[in-house]
């Protein structure tokens, strides 16, 4: 690993790697930050909103719908 940081400012990321029989993409993983557990995911875009998502939640747990499914209501 040392070598390899040693000769890449002179022959470039991919001339040491080929030269030391080490796949480029093994080498950026060797450099890249870690992660713990994995990615956090993203909202959708078309996701309510926190007040909207309280609203919502307000009418449905009303007594008058509580026999109903939210397909329903």
């Amino acid at each position: 690993m040392q070598i390899l940081h040693q000769a890449i400012p002179a022959v470039g990321v991919a001339s040491a790697c080929a030269a030391l029989g080490v796949p480029r993409a093994t080498f950026y993983r060797w450099n890249a930050p870690a992660r713990l557990g994995p990615a956090p995911r993203r909202t959708s875009p078309r996701a309510l909103s926190t007040q909207e998502r309280q609203q919502l939640l307000g009418v449905l747990h009303e007594d008058r719908l509580a026999d109903r499914a939210p397909a329903q209501v």
